[in-house]
Formats: structure tokens, sequence, C-alpha cells
């Protein structure tokens, strides 16, 4: 077993990796094993107790929860008449060197990089908000991630530490354009729904964050399926006069929403 390679590592190493308009990100599909059966992440967290150890050390590695918060999800994510065995709660309550154990990468501060945060506004009740977060992970890659309850969650509200889903791995040195790269190559892009067809953003009432409103609007873009090379590649400045043919809003839309 010591020889074996590392859960999180072995994974990455069937990652895809892309480039395109000069930048690169690897890029993570959103499947996931359970016992033979592919799921997305949202269901890869319910069946936590199907998992293997190794899953455990994947998961724990790529997330970084604290013990709080794993102790938190475990309680919150088990329920009356399921039973955790204990060859999976020992790997939940060892020590994060020892999860770590020979895996090949070079760990970081787990700093973060950026992050913004949509609003829905519709009413008491009814708001919801979604975004994106990046924050170093190892060596020159950083981890991108969606989070937020009209994000990547239907079926369960993971507790903290556990409640956001990972999208990619992208370039610290150019990360907004990675970002987007990153964005534009998931297969939710090319089903997306575009959000500036009408003269208004259709995806948030209001927009939270220190990132700059262009950076904002480039990632949006390629989220809603409109991350071309050439919204990849544009300076902040030439996006904000950028809008694509038959689209109903722009940059504007973006810049009218900020708070």
């Amino acid at each position: 077993m010591n020889n074996a390679q590392h859960s999180l590592d072995k994974w990455l190493t069937t990652r895809r990796r892309v480039q395109r308009a000069g930048t690169s990100a690897i890029a993570f599909d959103d499947e996931y094993l359970i016992d033979d059966e592919c799921v997305d992440w949202e269901h890869f967290l319910i069946g936590h107790l199907h998992w293997k150890p190794e899953d455990v050390v994947f998961v724990r590695c790529l997330l970084q929860p604290t013990d709080e918060e794993i102790e938190e999800f475990l309680s919150e994510m088990t329920f009356d008449d399921d039973e955790l065995v204990p060859a999976l709660l020992e790997v939940w309550k060892q020590p994060m060197s020892k999860c770590w154990g020979n895996s090949q990468l070079k760990r970081v501060e787990r700093q973060e990089i950026f992050s913004f945060t949509c609003n829905m506004g519709r009413g008491p009740g009814m708001s919801g908000y979604w975004g994106y977060r990046a924050t170093c992970f190892f060596g020159e890659w950083a981890m991108l991630c969606d989070f937020g309850d009209e994000g990547p969650f239907i079926d369960c509200k993971p507790t903290k530490g556990f409640d956001q889903r990972p999208l990619g791995f992208i370039d610290v040195a150019c990360p907004l354009r990675s970002a987007a790269l990153s964005l534009s190559e998931r297969k939710e892009a090319a089903e997306a729904a575009n959000g500036f067809r009408e003269d208004d953003y259709a995806f948030a009432t209001s927009i939270g964050g220190k990132l700059d409103s262009a950076e904002i609007y480039r990632l949006l873009l390629a989220r809603d399926g409109l991350g071309s090379d050439e919204v990849i590649s544009m300076t902040a400045a030439q996006l904000k006069h950028y809008r694509p043919s038959g689209n109903g809003c722009g940059y504007e839309a973006i810049e009218r929403i900020r708070r």
C-alpha cells in the first residue's frame, strides 16, 4: 500500500490539460466513481458512506477541510439509519500529514486569489446566490471552484469546507484568463443559456466581490458558452467595449449591478 500512487496524484494524471489563446488549465470533468458507478460531485459527496479509504484521502487533500468541518460534515451528511464503517472513520480522523503520505505535490498555503458572488433577488425567502473562487493549491496551479445554493448543489447542502465544487486547476501566472479557459472547456458551457441575450444579465441581480467588473464579465462570458479565444486573450480595457454578436447587453450590464 505504501508503494501505491497517491489517490490525488493518480486522479490528476487522468485530467485534461487544455491550452488555448496563450494560456492553459487543467479541466476537471464532473465525473467520480462510487462502486463503479459514475456520479457528479454532488452525489459523490452524498454517497460518502460508500467510499473507499483512498476516496477519503483524495477528498481531504483536495478540499483540505479542518477537523471541525469534517466533524460537521459527517454529522450532517450521515443520516439515522446510516453507519460509517470504522475503516473510513479512521481515515477521516487521521492527521493531514498522513493523508498526504507519498503525494508528489508540493503543497502551498491555501491563499485565495479571487472570488465573486452573484446574487439572485426574488423576494423574501426566494433569493439565492452562486459564485466562483480560486485558491492557491500547489506549484504554479490554483484550484477554481464554484459554490452557492444556486450553484452546483441541488439535492443537498454540504456543510462548510465541503460546500464547493472543484472545476479545475488554473495557472497562477494568469489566473483570470486561465479560469475563463477552464470554464469555457466545461461541458456545461456548451449547453449553457446565454445570460447576456437580453438588456440585463439574466443570472444575477447584484454581484459582490473585489474583482474588476471587466474580469467578472470575462468569466461570465466563458460560463455562458461565449469563451472564445478573443474573450480569453483580451485585456480588461478591451473587454469593456466588447459584445458578442447578437447579445442584448455586455460589460455595462455587469457594471450596473456591482455592489
